[in-house]
């Protein structure tokens, strides 16, 4: 299936006109926050963008699938839609999130995202939603936020427990979920229409995505024995782990400082292997 794009000239012309964003490399986030606004034309189009990209991602067609959950009223249940695109406005990934108020506390549940395989592991995906959350937090200091989404990759896990530093994130090898979390996690699981499926004590849903479209390809390893082996161990192969972390100021200042870090590592290992690259090229003899 060719590529699709989305022009900042076309996005002028929507009614609901979304905000957009710079990321890493010339590449721009273009979201919506008002998407129950969205005209059933600008929806049509809309849907044509993400049927073409799942379709792409996942290595299937994603019609039928994307059709339900327009049904079932994404549009007007989002609270926040990102299209991730390329400097030539190439659609190449996509994030939703929703607000929810579950078991007494507010919930920021990371309802679907994906990008096409080429560009997976860029980070690009991962730093929209810390900007996301930061967000979140600053409008929310004064109170403790739960994070979530379902996964049944280790490198996700391994990039949000990373960043956590391991401070409020379930579940963990040998680590209990406390009892307000599996709360929560109830709740959480009911709205997903997955309650019967849903194991509070280790957080894993059976046959999670029974009724979404799955890539084919196989699920990657994080490179951390310890990780790998709490999935390889834990999940079947269409189950997942339904992740939490509880977000709290200090917490997501510290989950900033490590990612700061981490991506100077990244680049000066760049920079290094730039260098080590010249250095051992064949000198020029005039």
């Amino acid at each position: 299936m060719t590529a699709v794009t989305l022009t900042d000239a076309e996005l002028s012309r929507f009614t609901a006109k979304p905000a957009r964003s710079g990321l890493r490399g010339g590449f721009s986030a273009v979201t919506w926050t008002n998407a129950a606004q969205l005209t059933e034309a600008e929806r049509d189009r809309l849907d044509e963008v993400m049927i073409r990209l799942q379709s792409r991602v996942y290595d299937g067609d994603a019609t039928e699938v994307w059709r339900q959950r327009r049904a079932d009223g994404f549009f007007d249940l989002v609270s926040k839609f990102h299209l991730i695109r390329t400097p030539a406005a190439e659609v190449i990934g996509w994030m939703s999130l929703v607000r929810r108020r579950l078991a007494g506390a507010h919930v920021i549940y990371l309802d679907s995202t994906g990008m096409l395989p080429e560009y997976q592991r860029s980070g690009r995906i991962y730093a929209l939603h810390v900007r996301d959350l930061v967000g979140e937090m600053a409008r929310n200091w004064h109170r403790m936020i739960y994070l979530s989404m379902r996964t049944r990759n280790p490198v996700v896990y391994k990039e949000y427990l990373r960043g956590s530093g391991g401070l409020g994130f379930f579940p963990m090898p040998e680590r209990p979920v406390p009892d307000r979390v599996r709360a929560v996690a109830a709740e959480l699981a009911v709205a997903l229409g997955q309650r019967e499926r849903l194991d509070e004590a280790t957080l894993v849903i059976k046959d999670a995505y029974q009724d979404e479209l799955r890539s084919g390809r196989e699920t990657p390893e994080s490179g951390d024995p310890v990780i790998d082996g709490f999935f390889a161990g834990h999940l079947g192969p269409g189950d997942a782990y339904l992740i939490f972390l509880e977000a709290t100021l200090p917490r997501m200042i510290g989950f900033l400082i490590r990612d700061v870090k981490t991506l100077y590592g990244r680049m000066r290992r760049a920079t290094n292997a730039t260098k080590k690259v010249r250095n051992d090229a064949p000198k020029r003899v005039n």
